[in-house]
């Protein structure tokens, strides 16, 4: 549900060599406003303050923690691998969506290959973009991407988040394996300066290499969206 508030029940069992959880909020219909320019929305914006609480029938010590960019990423791959779904899978190439609070698609190429993914995220109501989303003479909102995923990389493309009072959306994807990294620049729009730790690719430490060889494949992905109420 989308909400301000989240209370849910979990049963947590921690084996004795343990040093503790981490928990780590995925919020990204982020209310507060950042710098951006004039041609694009919701392109960035600033920090969300939250609270953790926890109730528990012992003494649990809790104390806040700073963790990088990376793990915020890292817990949110490991959340879509999780309970979202692959939808597409050609040589290596797996393409995940989490229709959840929104939508967030993330690709991972395990192949020998780069891959080209085409995204087309168009008749946007009531969403945050994280790549930034543009608008045309009539005021429609869309989000447009082309991303050069290198070998044995992972890539979070974009994540739309859900605001209150019900949203929708329509998605499209395509991508196809190439040999190198061709012409032109690897990121349509560009990421964030001088680092973007939520969609830069980063290296598949624990993938096993697809051995597939260097044939080719592509894949094809669409979807509609629209729900009221979602918990993000």
């Amino acid at each position: 549900q989308v909400r301000d508030t989240a209370v849910t029940d979990y049963f947590m069992e921690e084996p004795e060599s343990s040093a503790g959880w981490l928990a780590v909020p995925l919020s990204f219909n982020q209310r507060v406003p950042s710098n951006s320019s004039s041609h694009s929305f919701g392109a960035g914006s600033g920090p969300k303050r939250f609270t953790f609480a926890s109730f528990s029938a012992r003494e649990i010590p809790l104390r806040a923690v700073d963790v990088a960019p990376e793990v915020v990423r890292d817990a949110l791959v490991a959340h879509v691998k999780k309970v979202g779904t692959c939808g597409n899978r050609s040589n290596g190439v797996e393409l995940w969506k989490l229709a959840e609070a929104g939508l967030v698609v993330y690709l991972e190429n395990a192949s020998s290959h780069f891959v080209e993914l085409n995204v087309e995220l168009t008749e946007l109501f009531n969403m945050t973009v994280s790549r930034g989303v543009q608008a045309d003479s009539t005021g429609d909102l869309s989000m447009k991407s082309r991303d050069m995923i290198p070998p044995m990389h992972g890539m979070v493309v974009f994540v739309a988040a859900a605001m209150p009072a019900g949203h929708s959306y329509r998605f499209s994807s395509r991508f196809v394996p190439k040999h190198d990294h061709g012409p032109g620049p690897g990121h349509s729009p560009a990421l964030r300066e001088p680092g973007d730790a939520l969609h830069t690719p980063f290296y598949l430490d624990s993938a096993v290499p697809f051995g597939g060889g260097t044939g080719h494949g592509h894949g094809h992905g669409h979807a509609r969206g629209g729900r009221q109420g979602f918990f993000s």
